[in-house]
């Protein structure tokens, strides 16, 4: 028993944790784009609201099983924002804020601010933010598929499309981990990749180049996450074969609407849940990426 007891302190000292942390109310953080709030069909009021549903909401239930939670489910805060890119994070551009009932609707503040001003909030109540998910930079790519003239590129061409618009996006992504790590230097972090739906609607003009577009972006935000310490949730695998049934791609007019259904966002909670045996891992990852911040 007192061997992991001086365990406990230690991971707590290494994870930046204050004294006591492992005793104090834990806190969930969610921040990211529609995916992270938990958007299905845009449809409002029913959607308005602080965002535990989609995949937050599984997941916060899920945290309170695991050691140092006490089997209490965290506070859970999400302050993600339906419609942002890696850009739009850092000012108001982005208007899809009018969902998050955190936001004061076209007041403001960006993504950026909400987050500061959250993690001031909590830390000023005595909780612990012990566990922070991204879900970013979808968005940027998706962009494409607005483009005059995008569906007569060749397949090529098309690609080429994607490769310049993954470049921005992945330093964007870089700036906004590095926002999150300077404000939560301890905190566990997931990063959430994406799935390709659109073969659920194979006549969409995005299809053609759609898992070409998938893999990359996955690729490029795996090797950001594993920059900033963090873990990179791969939900693709999942979704093979089961788009239409587990997301609105088919829904009218088909193609457009490229969200999870609620049976989808289960299937992320489920992907976020590490694997028996994982924990171990997870414990060293932390640790050496929590000396490392230290030491830069």
């Amino acid at each position: 028993m007192r061997i992991v007891l001086c365990f406990v302190v230690a991971l707590a000292g290494a994870l930046g944790l204050p004294g006591g942390a492992w005793a104090q109310p834990r806190t969930y953080l969610a921040l990211g784009d529609s995916y992270g709030f938990g958007y299905l069909t845009g449809a409002l009021p029913e959607e308005y609201g602080p965002g535990d549903w989609g995949y937050v909401a599984p997941y916060a239930d899920w945290l309170a099983t695991r050691p140092g939670f006490g089997g209490v489910r965290p506070t859970v805060v999400n302050v993600s924002v339906p419609g942002e890119t890696v850009g739009s994070f850092y000012d108001t551009s982005n208007l899809g804020r009018i969902y998050n009932s955190n936001y004061n609707f076209f007041q403001g503040p960006s993504q950026i601010g909400m987050l500061t001003q959250k993690v001031q909030q909590e830390q000023g109540a005595g909780r612990v933010i012990s566990t922070v998910s991204v879900s970013m930079g979808g968005n940027d790519l998706l962009a494409l598929r607005g483009q005059s003239g995008f569906a007569a590129l060749s397949l090529a061409q098309q690609r080429a499309a994607v490769d310049t618009a993954l470049i921005g996006m992945q330093t964007g992504y870089e700036r906004l981990l590095s926002s999150v790590r300077t404000l939560l230097p301890g905190a566990e972090l997931l990063v959430i990749g994406y799935f390709n739906p659109f073969p659920g609607a194979p006549d969409s003009v995005f299809a053609p180049v759609s898992q070409y577009a998938i893999d990359q972006i996955n690729t490029r935000i795996a090797a950001v996450a594993a920059g900033a310490g963090g873990r990179f949730v791969d939900i693709a695998p999942r979704f093979v074969g089961r788009e239409a049934e587990w997301s609105y791609i088919g829904a009218a007019p088909a193609g457009n609407n490229i969200h999870p259904n609620a049976l989808g966002y289960a299937q992320i909670a489920q992907a976020m849940i590490p694997a028996p045996g994982a924990g171990s891992v997870m414990v060293i990852g932390w640790i050496v990426a929590g000396r490392r911040r230290r030491a830069a």
